[in-house]
């Protein structure tokens, strides 16, 4: 015992008789000690049978458990080793025991356990390793007399026993070889000539040249291009549409699809391409597996120029002499298109009218924009 033990008392010089000793002698408490052994299983057995596993546990400590429920586990493992997962050890089931056990006293179990039906192939020699008490339940003291041999070092090594078993595998059976459609475009047939801003006809034969089916939802895509094959750097490519394809195609089968598109007025090209399953060639995975995946372009020549563009021209403006600020004011203005015919998908463009102090007028310079004032916009649709 001692007195004023955090020193907060100042008792210098007299501090020197805080503290008394009296001795006291604790008798250590005695413990059981479980001890598995005759573990009966046959010696050999096939991958995924049943097996019924026989074997004793007996409390050869120096006194009765201290608790009445515990659990017993089943293991396969490599060595006879405490099984655990991380040596290998497959847990092949966990069961309740129910009852103390005085010193000598002891119990015989008989339960059935599943063998895994996935171990390697061929004949290997695992173990069979019932462990009592697998979750420490039971305080024990592994008395030296009881000492499990063949895991002399672990704590209660004594609570598991291991049995030799030899188990017989069979190769896994050969997989059936996979059947892989392959898609490619075999023809094309495109208008030989055409305009920007007119429709342009293709058609194409899409064939199915591998073992196996492809099933339906993958697209058919259709681009203009200066060069015959389909590159995603490619800076004269123009994309014309998709055509979307729903139903399975059979080995050695084909479709064939004719569609027209609608140019636009600055389409130009000498060559058709059409990328069946069309979503690698956007650098995308493609929507079928296919046994090769770098032949599904095809390219047909065709004559492909823009079509000639309008030129509209502001060619006269006529305003009122005089002006005054505040008031409403008449502009007339005449628009001529000294080019091409406006494209008739065009539906309607802007004028713009200014009022500015320079007599140049330039939308993209800040500087005349800024002193320029937008007085309105006015549309005009493409009528006749």
């Amino acid at each position: 015992a001692v007195a004023d033990s955090s020193d907060t008392v100042d008792e210098y010089p007299n501090d020197g008789n805080n503290v008394r000793v009296q001795s006291v002698y604790v008798e250590p408490r005695a413990f059981g000690d479980l001890v598995t052994s005759n573990v009966v299983a046959p010696n050999r057995a096939q991958q995924g049978s049943q097996l019924e596993v026989r074997y004793t546990v007996t409390n050869r400590g120096s006194a009765s458990t201290y608790v009445s429920d515990w659990h017993d586990t089943v293991w396969l493992s490599r060595d006879k080793r405490r099984p655990s997962a991380a040596n290998g050890a497959i847990l092949l089931g966990s069961f309740a025991h129910s009852g103390a056990l005085a010193v000598g006293e002891g119990y015989d179990n008989s339960l059935r356990v599943n063998l895994p039906s996935n171990l390697p192939s061929g004949i290997n020699t695992y173990y069979l390793t019932v462990w009592s008490d697998a979750y420490d339940v039971v305080i024990e003291d592994t008395l030296s007399s009881n000492t499990n041999p063949d895991d002399p070092n672990e704590i209660d090594n004594n609570n598991y026993k291991a049995r030799a078993l030899q188990v017989i595998a069979e190769p896994p059976p050969i997989p059936e070889p996979v059947l892989v459609p392959d898609l490619t475009v075999s023809s094309i047939d495109a208008d030989a000539l055409g305009t920007g801003g007119e429709r342009f006809s293709v058609s194409w034969t899409v064939q199915n040249g591998g073992a196996g089916s492809a099933t339906g939802g993958w697209r058919d895509d259709v681009y203009l291009s200066k060069v015959p094959s389909l590159s995603l750097n490619d800076p004269t490519r123009v994309y014309l549409g998709s055509v979307a394809r729903a139903d399975a195609l059979l080995p050695g089968g084909s479709y064939t699809v004719s569609h027209s598109f609608q140019l636009q007025p600055p389409a130009e090209g000498t060559y058709v391409i059409v990328v069946t399953d069309a979503n690698r060639a956007r650098g995308a995975n493609g929507d079928v597996v296919e046994t090769a995946e770098d032949n599904n372009g095809f390219s047909a020549a065709t004559q492909v120029v823009p079509r000639a563009p309008a030129d509209l021209a502001v060619t006269s403006v006529v305003v009122p002499r005089e002006n005054f600020s505040g008031e409403a004011s008449t502009v007339q203005w005449t628009v001529s298109n000294i080019g091409a015919e406006v494209w008739s998908g065009t539906s309607y463009w802007i004028d713009q009218v200014w009022l500015s102090p320079d007599p140049v007028f330039d939308r993209n310079s800040k500087f005349y924009r800024d002193r320029a004032i937008k007085v309105g916009d006015f549309a005009h649709t493409n009528s006749p």
